[in-house]
């Protein structure tokens, strides 16, 4: 027969992806079978989603850590969700984030520039603090948002922050705790 044509695979070269998540790709959800050695291309929305869904449900996490920290519980459903109203009328990309206004980017191709700008809008829009945390394909997360550049005892100036994405959830994790201790009323 021969060598098949480019972009054909045989049946015994496919691999189901069904587990909670994939090896090859990192896709959480169900997904067609790859073939072995092959990049399945993803939905770039889709993607977007699935991104959201991952960083909510990381914040959702730091919650419930400082809520047990103070004998609470934990929340019976998620408190940080999804802005599901976004691409109607604009806006951050999640809710209830005690005072951050969230944008969350994943794409191979990176807009920093361009990505910075709408999360200031919309922090704008809202009061709050912005923060992007965008992933570049096969790479860890990175967070930006602004902070305090000390450049003598008595001189500070406001700048662009980038850390990695463990140590925002530090840092939110903190915010959580500081903002409840100054009374901050959780509704859910």
């Amino acid at each position: 027969l021969g060598p098949l044509p480019l972009g054909v695979v045989q049946a015994p070269a496919l691999r189901a992806c069904y587990a909670a998540r994939c090896a090859r790709c990192s896709n959480t959800q169900t997904h067609p079978t790859h073939p072995v050695g092959v990049a399945m291309p993803i939905n770039g929305r889709q993607k977007g989603h699935d991104f959201e869904r991952k960083v909510a449900s990381d914040l959702n996490t730091c919650v419930n850590i400082v809520l047990l920290e103070r004998d609470c519980g934990v929340l019976s459903r998620p408190y940080v969700q999804r802005n599901q109203n976004q691409s109607a009328v604009g806006g951050k990309d999640l809710i209830n984030t005690f005072g951050l206004a969230i944008e969350c980017k994943a794409s191979e191709v990176l807009s920093i520039p361009a990505w910075w700008d709408q999360c200031v809008t919309s922090a704008r829009r809202s009061s709050e603090q912005p923060v992007l945390i965008y992933k570049q394909n096969r790479k860890k997360p990175v967070a930006m948002t602004m902070g305090e550049l000390w450049l003598s005892p008595t001189k500070k100036r406001w700048t662009l922050v980038s850390f990695s994405y463990d140590d925002f959830l530090d840092w939110f994790t903190q915010i959580v705790r500081l903002k409840l201790e100054e009374g901050f009323r959780m509704e859910v």
